[in-house]
């Protein structure tokens, strides 16, 4: 994918996210897949704190203990 500018990005109602966003969208898909794969601690802090910067609470919530079900040792 090329780099686009933030300039190049739409704007106004239509756009789902910000800039920021968007990189945090990205990141929360890449460790949601990393996290299903490859299941680990690292994968699931990960995907928990995309979750949290998009503003999903909820899924963040339930990723949050999916993880104290793969490692009980962290309650």
């Amino acid at each position: 994918m090329p780099f686009v500018t933030p300039t190049e990005l739409p704007r106004g109602p239509s756009s789902q996210f910000s800039p920021q966003q968007g990189r945090f969208e990205q990141g929360r898909k890449l460790a949601r897949g990393v996290m299903q794969a490859v299941p680990h601690v690292q994968s699931f802090a990960a995907y928990i704190a995309n979750c949290v910067a998009v503003g999903d609470l909820l899924e963040a919530k339930k990723a949050g203990i999916r993880l104290l079900e793969f490692d009980p040792s962290l309650q």
